[in-house]
């Protein structure tokens, strides 16, 4: 339910506005500090169908128990009115009185908590006429925020390859042997990503004077994608000054950075819900499997590990074939072999030499 207030004005008249600085052009469509272009109307009958109205006697500056703060000052142009709010409230509209005629500021959709340079239509005088009252209507709202991050596994894949530098054969005398150059290369091919998310925490406040109830809580990606909400079964209800989080996730198809959207509703009239969002992208993978191999020849002691960073990494070595005892035809195989570091996917590669050994 949106409220309509006059305010009769018996005002002291502050000579201090607040922080906005004032444009006075002393023109009947002179714009707000926020750049909100009045509607003039003439006559006495104040425009606000839709609004109830609430009259406040005397002298008040600031009303709704504080929530909307209003201050007058006197300009070159005339009085001008400034307001700025908290505690949930919003106004919707502000209407300015003077003389027979008044303004109307829309403040629809703009999320504005405060403006300036507010001020009734010009008279003849070529100033603002002097404010003989004002009226405003406003809601509540719940103060709705969110964080967005996102997550996902990486899965690297890994190949090895083996090299003779030496040549497909040799020959050796019976009982000799010969230092052999060998070269193996472990290189990363790729990677999968999966487990791909956007998660967060969702905060619904509720800074009005009044309690309300939690009706749906809705999430959505940039890209259409639902959003799961966790830890904030609805309806709920959600008293005066009491706040409530909730987890949420969604999975895109991608990594494509992108906005996260939370639609807040409720089934009250006095105070409405509250939308909220919060840009997402991904970095570095949250979890990263198999990101290092264990790499071990069958004729070299111990082990290498290599890492995506290193990839491709290479080692040459030599390795003795020999000695042979008699006259013959050998082959002498080299193998090298991998370990991945979290699955224990492995994998290997051979290298031939063909031996020919004589007397």
């Amino acid at each position: 339910m949106k409220n309509f207030v006059t305010l009769t004005l018996t005002v002291v008249f502050c000579t201090v506005l607040t922080s906005f600085n004032l444009i006075g052009q002393c023109a009947s469509t002179d714009p707000t500090v926020r750049g909100i272009v009045p509607n003039y109307f003439s006559g006495n009958n104040m425009q606000g169908a839709g609004c109830n109205r609430i009259n406040l006697p005397g002298s008040r500056v600031t009303v709704l128990n504080g929530a909307l703060t209003i201050t007058i000052v006197n300009t070159d142009c005339g009085q001008v009115v400034s307001w700025f709010t908290s505690g949930g409230l919003v106004i919707d509209a502000f209407i300015v009185k003077g003389g027979n005629d008044h303004n109307v500021y829309s403040y629809a959709g703009t999320g504005y908590n405060s403006d300036g340079n507010l001020h009734s239509p010009v008279t003849s005088s070529g100033k603002y006429a002097n404010v003989g009252h004002y009226d405003f209507c406003y809601h509540y709202e719940l103060t709705v925020s969110k964080t967005a991050t996102g997550t996902y596994t990486r899965q690297y894949d890994w190949d090895i390859n083996k090299e003779c530098l030496g040549g497909s054969s040799i020959n050796l005398a019976v009982g000799a042997t010969a230092n052999y150059p060998f070269k193996w290369t472990a290189t990363n091919t790729g990677y999968t990503d999966s487990d791909i998310k956007v998660v967060g925490t969702i905060t619904i406040e509720n800074n009005t004077p009044f309690s309300t109830t939690v009706t749906s809580i809705a999430g959505a990606l940039s890209d259409g994608t639902g959003a799961s909400v966790s830890g904030c079964p609805t309806p709920f209800a959600l008293a005066a000054g009491a706040s409530k989080d909730c987890s949420y996730e969604a999975s895109p198809d991608g990594l494509a950075a992108g906005v996260n959207t939370v639609t807040v509703s409720t089934n009250s009239s006095v105070v409405l819900g509250d939308e909220a969002i919060a840009n997402y992208t991904f970095g570095s993978p949250t979890t990263e499997i198999d990101k290092c191999i264990t790499v071990t020849d069958n004729c070299q002691a111990g082990s290498t590990t290599v890492c995506v960073s290193q990839s491709p990494f290479s080692k040459s070595y030599n390795c003795q074939i020999g000695p042979y005892l008699r006259s013959a035809s050998e082959t002498y195989t080299n193998k090298v072999s991998f370990t991945a570091n979290t699955t224990g996917a492995s994998g290997s590669a051979f290298c031939d030499v063909a031996v020919t050994t004589s007397k």
